[in-house]
């Protein structure tokens, strides 16, 4: 299939002549992106990859020696018919840079090439020490080879084990979004931002310069102990909470009243409530001093309660609002608490053991003679 390049000018669509071979020193420009509005200059005859130029008008990490890679750049592209991003020479005054400045150009744009290339060599010896110090830096997490058969399972595997790491006695729920994609959510609890910024090191991909396009681009942490497209941060609001707008509603001032569910949502999403709070309400700051301090959040966190119930060392630990664990060298009596309702969880914050909602608490005392 023959493919025939067309241009788009000021007067409509128009042919692109193939380019001619440019003098050296011929001034060139480069219109958007990151070369914006940039000027070159034409530094050696036409090769395979087109004729090479360098930067004359500025310095730029991103722009040295270049030439016209992609296909619309192998044709003409003059001023006068100048029509979006991309290279065009100089057909208005046909400018040629002396080859003294010709010369400086190149001398600088071969300085930034060996500039460039060393600081790519120091930043793969870093990478390289980096991935070699994560696993010890990392001892809580498991790296992920390349050809492992379940992606989306280890790297969620490494970060329910961050998140019990950073925040023990927290609960998340984890789940995949999408193809590429895991959704952190909980209820109350902590603020998004503790979250967010233990989590964001698992995002693989990147937004580009403009802002267009979310591109891999693997940290030294991804290339180790995995990572995702996205990882999506939700904190919910529980039942509990909502329920609070009436009280809020009573002790705002009257020029506040109609913000009682927005005052609410904002001070929740800015207060941290521990994992075991319970009989959250809001309570009026009598020395207010404007809409940011008007009420504040309180809440009662029960104490919990451990006993020994044998010498071998078994405890009944009150775990929380809602249930109690049986820890210790529990292995001898497995069938017993299985049968009397208990569930084993190896993960538990107390440490591996049996949890039991507390509607069965007697019964396990009872069965457990304490």
């Amino acid at each position: 299939m023959k493919l025939i390049v067309h241009n788009f000018t000021p007067n409509g669509l128009q042919k692109a002549q193939p380019l001619n071979e440019l003098p050296i020193g011929m001034k060139v420009y480069a219109y958007g992106a990151f070369g914006s509005e940039s000027i070159y200059c034409i530094t050696g005859p036409m090769t395979k990859r087109g004729q090479e130029m360098c930067l004359i008008s500025r310095w730029s990490p991103n722009a040295y020696f270049a030439s016209p890679k992609d296909y619309l750049d192998t044709y003409s592209k003059p001023v006068s018919k100048k029509f979006g991003i991309g290279y065009y020479w100089d057909d208005v005054d046909n400018h040629i840079f002396p080859e003294s400045r010709v010369k400086a150009a190149i001398r600088r744009a071969e300085w930034i090439e060996r500039k460039i290339a060393q600081m790519n060599e120091e930043k793969r010896l870093a990478e390289q020490k980096e991935l070699a110090e994560l696993p010890g830096r990392y001892p809580h997490l498991t790296p992920i080879p390349n050809d492992c058969k379940d992606w989306y399972r280890a790297v969620k595997a490494n970060i329910v084990a961050e998140l019990k790491h950073h925040f023990p006695e927290h609960k998340f729920s984890v789940n995949k979004d999408g193809d590429r994609s895991i959704r952190i959510s909980w209820y109350d609890g902590l603020v998004s931002e503790k979250v967010d910024d233990v989590m964001r090191k698992f995002e693989s991909h990147k937004s580009d310069v403009t802002g267009d396009f979310w591109d891999f681009s693997p940290s030294c942490f991804n290339n180790v102990f995995g990572g995702m497209k996205f990882v999506f941060i939700n904190r919910y609001m529980s039942d509990e909470v909502k329920k609070l707008t009436k009280q809020v509603e009573e002790i705002l001032p009257d020029r506040y009243k109609a913000l009682d569910q927005q005052l609410l949502r904002e001070y929740w999403s800015e207060t941290d409530f521990p994992f075991n709070a319970t009989n959250i309400r809001v309570v009026e700051n009598p020395d207010a001093k404007g809409v940011d301090d008007l009420f504040t959040f309180q809440y009662d966190i029960p104490e919990k309660h451990t006993s020994v119930a044998s010498p071998e060392g078994i405890q009944v630990v009150e775990y929380s609002p809602k249930s109690f664990a049986v820890i210790g060298d529990t292995k001898p009596l497995k069938d017993k608490l299985k049968a009397l309702g208990g569930k084993f969880n190896f993960r538990l914050t107390c440490g591996a053991g049996w949890i039991f909602p507390n509607t069965l608490k007697e019964n396990v005392l009872e069965a457990l003679q304490l």
